[in-house]
């Protein structure tokens, strides 16, 4: 260390934390004005598609129904007219899955003047996403459905791992079939608790 890095180490000082009160932004309107008229705090996150969940339970519950979001466009490009989405994902296969678009009038107006303006009448589409709808029973067969996928691909990677024929395992390193293999390969399951899921 040479004299001059010496005298610029002796003169700094050390740090020290300080003690910073955070606070948390608020949601709440900054103020009403006379007229009933508010606004958001800038900064404030905003769920563009959040639907409040008593407001999803009524219309599960009440009408039988479920609600999702679903494409529309993508940079103003209509889904149908883009090849590189997975069809799954366009409107209309979402649509050949039973999928409907929502209208403002429909669940008792509950969703009136949320996504659009008062007495909108057509679809209810935010940021080229369409709010569609569909029966609770196709739902719950969806589910099902997508249970019993995950659950076989679960089986097909424990017949693998007990077996020992695991893909990109190169047997002639590793032998599924040599005795000291046999004896200790086995599978032990245990749950871990999951994160709830609101059904």
């Amino acid at each position: 260390m040479n004299d001059e890095t010496a005298a610029i180490a002796r003169t700094k000082r050390p740090y020290v934390r300080r003690n910073v009160r955070q606070e948390e932004a608020r949601q709440e309107p900054v103020r009403v004005s006379a007229h009933g008229k508010v606004r958001q705090r800038r900064g404030a996150f905003q769920n563009i598609y959040g639907i409040p969940l008593d407001v999803l339970d009524r219309i599960w519950n009440e009408y039988g129904a479920d609600l999702q979001w679903n494409l529309d466009t993508v940079k103003g490009a209509d889904g149908r007219e883009i090849h590189d989405l997975p069809f799954a994902v366009t409107r209309v296969g979402m649509e050949q899955q039973g999928w409907e678009s929502v209208t403002a009038d429909m669940f008792g107006g509950a969703l009136e003047g949320m996504f659009t303006k008062k007495d909108h009448r057509g679809e209810i589409i935010v940021g080229g996403q369409v709010l569609q709808w569909r029966p609770r029973e196709l739902t719950e067969e969806a589910r099902s459905e997508e249970r019993q996928m995950a659950q076989a691909q679960i089986g097909i990677h424990e017949r693998q791992v007990t077996s020992g024929n695991i893909p990109g395992v190169d047997h002639k390193v590793l032998n599924p079939r040599h005795g000291s293999a046999q004896s200790v390969t086995r599978l032990t399951k245990s749950r871990v608790p999951s994160i709830p899921v609101p059904q």
